[in-house]
């Protein structure tokens, strides 16, 4: 028996095997599906291309060398929108990580406030960069991560034998009473911020030469970060100058402990990054895990209805969703950006009716 007479004998046995199964045997007429969308195109061309890779090898090669090469090169075709999704997915960094940037920014919903102050965009670049959602969760996360942070920064510092002068820590203070003197009440203001300074130079871990350990002013920057965040929110209020006039103050602290241990400087940095995400996020993230995300009568009826429809509406209002899809074409080139297009592939090939 030759080869072309042992691949028909093949053939045979697989179509006798399909029909006993109740399956299609390879050869045999497929007749062609209801829905003659790109899907049914691709199923018809995936044959083709596999029939035809068989039949191009038989006789070259053994038969089960050309029957694999006609299944790979079917199974080839079929997947092409998922190739095609990947290959856009990598092609297309700049542009997702911009989509992404207003996919965040939406997922978010800043405040006018926050907006004003210019803090939203390098909140979303912190939470795209470390994978962050404005949801309870995300939130819990970051402030989880800033207690690390937080506490390896204190491990540096531990050690040091370093001490801080406060001669800068006064000059802003006294910055900020110039700049309060102007106003109706500035005379009041004035001393109202440089109590602050003085406050600070009777302060039992100051020394008489003006400095202090730089672990005693890691300390007191902490207990001023509390102490201005409280007073935000409401709890502990203090005059505008006081609080002005802390904040220069700590400003000059964490400016000096860096000079003094380098090392704690990027922590801090990034410590910085995730209080400001979590100040811009906080509130979206209340409002995420008190809300219906749609009326159930009307998501129920969409569902049923157009099923699609109901899925980009809760995508839309779902902040962890949208964060999601932010952070995954947020990476670019890299593996989540090729998932992200071979889905986008997917869905494609799934809606003509060829689900890679």
């Amino acid at each position: 028996m030759d080869d072309k007479e042992e691949l028909q004998a093949l053939r045979r046995m697989a179509e006798l095997e399909a029909k006993a199964t109740g399956g299609a045997a390879p050869n045999e007429k497929i007749s062609p599906p209801k829905y003659e969308g790109w899907g049914s195109l691709l199923d018809r061309a995936a044959y083709r291309v596999g029939g035809a890779a068989t039949d191009a090898l038989a006789g070259n090669v053994p038969p089960e060398v050309a029957g694999g090469a006609g299944w790979l090169a079917n199974v080839a075709t079929q997947a092409i929108p998922t190739v095609l999704g990947g290959a856009l997915g990598s092609a297309t960094k700049p542009a997702q990580q911009s989509l992404a940037r207003g996919l965040m920014r939406s997922a978010i919903k800043p405040s006018a406030a926050n907006l004003e102050k210019g803090k939203v965009p390098a909140a979303v670049e912190t939470m795209l960069k470390g994978g962050y959602s404005p949801t309870n969760a995300g939130v819990a996360s970051m402030r989880d991560k800033i207690a690390k942070l937080t506490a390896d920064a204190d491990k540096v510092i531990a050690p040091s034998k370093k001490v801080i002068d406060l001669a800068g820590a006064t000059q802003n203070v006294a910055g900020v009473a110039d700049k309060a003197r102007a106003a109706t009440m500035g005379v009041r203001d004035a001393d109202t911020a440089l109590d602050v300074g003085r406050q600070l130079m009777n302060h039992p871990s100051v020394d008489p030469l003006g400095t202090m350990s730089v672990q005693a002013a890691q300390a007191m920057k902490q207990a001023n970060y509390k102490a201005l965040g409280d007073a935000a929110y409401g709890t502990g209020l203090k005059p505008m100058a006081e609080r002005d006039a802390i904040k220069a103050l700590t400003a000059a602290l964490k400016k000096n402990i860096e000079r003094a241990e380098p090392s704690v400087a990027p922590i801090n940095k990034e410590i910085s990054g995730l209080v400001n995400a979590v100040k811009v996020s906080q509130r979206r993230a209340l409002m995420e895990g008190n809300k219906d995300i749609v009326p159930l009568g009307a998501s129920v009826a969409t569902a049923l209805h157009n099923p699609v429809a109901a899925l980009g509406l809760y995508a839309n209002s779902s902040a962890a969703v949208k964060a999601m899809l932010a952070r995954m074409l947020y990476k670019g080139g890299g593996a989540a950006a090729t998932t992200a297009g071979a889905t986008t592939g997917a869905v494609i090939g799934a809606e003509s009716g060829r689900a890679p």
